[in-house]
């Protein structure tokens, strides 16, 4: 069969199942192993979409029809959607800035992307994908029209939850007063402390190693997302006087949603670094295509455990000033400033962050408060 003939008996079935009151297709997406999701809607004999009702939504594979599975519901099930008889307003997980719009048009149904304000006509979808290391990437996606005129979308384009890939990588240098001034460990003993740093974005599928620390993507639903990961933190001090704090790793997750992130994170490996809760507000800004800024302010909890190993001071370390300090809330205000120019990206993340009275009593620490600045460049490899 041809593809023209194919594409007539499509039409002609879609006119049917209108003017029957089935459920007809609203579009495809391609898998990259070939299948594809499927996106139906009921409508009544005169064409009209019916109001309350849920999109359907069947994964095709070469297996057969199957239900999405979940890294599918992860990126293709529907986020937000608004149906009238004559209009059908959809966003799906993968991309927070990407609307689907259908419109009833006597009996013919009007397809258009709605991205940043931009309207692409279209028939139908094609996505070219990555794969290696076993992980399917979105490397572009295509809306075409019957005419096969399409318009390619590229993942930088897009916000949200979509299987991309991408590495940033740079330097950057850190900035504070030091309110351990008898610390010995590199780069911690002047004032102000002057410490370089990598500063790096890695994502591959649903995989990520960034300021967030090494993890995964586990559930996003209706905008919120939840991720699992690792990182390698903690108040790194060493002196002569004291024993040697070091830095550990720390596992848990991070809900997002919106401008409300919550971060819980503990030393399930050593048991001895205690545990961290962080609540963050952070709103982003864009007077310039090319300039994101992000203020923030943010919550900080450390239990007694934590502030016991890096803020306790033990009897053998100095007997006349013994310290078991107990839990405490510190508090931050900050901001970041990105500029983008071509494949460089600049960063700024400034402010400030107050210590609570647990941390800061400890004769280890000499102010209640820290000054700190981080500038850093990145250059964007892929």
């Amino acid at each position: 069969m041809s593809r023209q003939l194919r594409k007539i008996l499509l039409l002609i079935t879609s006119l049917l199942a209108f003017n029957t009151g089935k459920a007809i297709e609203l579009m495809q997406i391609p898998l990259e192993d070939g299948g594809n999701i499927l996106y139906e809607i009921e409508t009544t004999k005169n064409c009209a979409f019916v109001v309350d009702q849920k999109i359907k939504i069947t994964s095709y594979e070469k297996s057969g029809r199957e239900k999405l599975d979940f890294f599918e519901r992860l990126y293709f099930e529907v986020d937000e959607i608004v149906i009238t008889s004559q209009k059908v307003e959809l966003q799906i997980k993968a991309a927070s800035n990407m609307v689907f719009e259908f419109e009833n048009k006597d009996c013919k149904l009007k397809k258009e992307v709605i991205i940043e304000n931009k309207r692409i006509p279209f028939n139908h979808i094609n996505v070219h994908y990555k794969s290696s290391l076993g992980t399917p990437v979105l490397a572009d996606l295509s809306f075409c029209q019957q005419d096969n005129q399409c318009t390619k979308i590229y993942p930088y384009e897009l916000k949200g939850h979509l299987p991309i890939y991408e590495l940033d990588a740079g330097l950057g240098v850190s900035i504070r007063n030091n309110l351990r001034p008898g610390n010995e460990s590199t780069f911690l003993k002047n004032n102000p402390i002057l410490e370089p740093m990598p500063v790096f974005l890695f994502r591959y599928g649903n995989f990520f190693l960034d300021k967030d620390g090494l993890g995964t993507a586990l559930a996003a639903y209706k905008g919120a997302l939840l991720l699992g990961t690792l990182r390698y933190d903690g108040e790194k001090f060493k002196s002569n006087t004291y024993d040697e704090r070091k830095k550990g790793i720390f596992i848990g997750g991070i809900f997002k949603w919106n401008f409300l992130q919550v971060q819980y994170m503990r030393d399930y490996i050593d048991h001895k670094r205690g545990e961290e809760v962080k609540i963050i507000l952070e709103h982003e800004f864009r007077p310039w295509n090319n300039i994101i800024l992000k203020p923030r302010v943010y919550a900080q909890y450390w239990n007694e455990i934590y502030n016991n190993y890096y803020f306790g001071v033990k009897p053998h370390e100095d007997s006349a000033n013994v310290y078991t300090p107990k839990s405490s809330l510190n508090w931050s205000a900050m901001g970041r400033v990105l500029i983008h120019d071509k494949r460089l990206t600049y960063v700024a993340d400034f402010g400030v962050k107050f210590f609570g009275s647990e941390v800061y009593r400890s004769p280890i620490i000499t102010k209640k408060s820290e000054l700190r600045m981080v500038l850093g460049v990145l250059y964007k490899v892929f």
